[in-house]
């Protein structure tokens, strides 16, 4: 640790990039998003698989209601409300960070996502692969927040708390 600030407060602050305007907000009315939960991997799955059974999941649980389209060539994952022309989410793999044990999905549109230069969702492997992490990062809702908060954030709290139900039931029958 003494090693770590010896070392800051040596850093040249004239080498430094400026401010972005997001950093001279304070985090707390910057109305950013962070979700992290932790989840059974089933045995033999890794972070891969647990990216790609989410939506097929999701759209088995939501009764069809939710439709999810995963366009591999693309590398697009695009979430929706069955005849409802426009989509909610959508996210693009990052084939270049992407690894079996950690998938890395930016959100990179949708009607419920704003601003979205590094908003994503992450799943990774964590406690040597008995479980996964599945986390969402710099998400900025397009809802004004407090309905945010009302509808949005308490769907997706339950939504991640069943689809954990879900791999834990997974592993049961593996």
């Amino acid at each position: 640790p003494t090693e770590a600030i010896a070392r800051a407060l040596t850093i040249d602050t004239a080498t430094l990039s400026p401010l972005t305007s997001t950093e001279l907000i304070p985090r707390s009315e910057r109305r950013e998003v962070r979700s992290v939960q932790r989840m059974p991997l089933p045995k033999g799955h890794n972070a891969h698989w647990v990216a790609r059974e989410y939506p097929r999941w999701l759209t088995r649980k939501s009764l069809g209601l939710i439709a999810t389209d995963f366009d591999e060539e693309a590398h697009r994952l695009t979430f929706s409300i069955r005849l409802f022309p426009w989509p909610i989410l959508v996210f693009h793999f990052d084939d270049h960070i992407s690894e079996p044990t950690r998938q890395l999905l930016w959100i990179s549109g949708g009607l419920l996502a704003g601003p979205h230069d590094t908003a994503r969702l992450e799943f990774r492997e964590v406690l040597g692969g008995e479980a996964v992490v599945a986390a969402i990062h710099d998400f900025r809702p397009r809802l004004p927040w407090s309905l945010y908060r009302l509808t949005q954030a308490i769907i997706h709290a339950w939504v991640m708390a069943a689809f954990a139900r879900h791999l834990r039931r997974t592993d049961s029958t593996t």
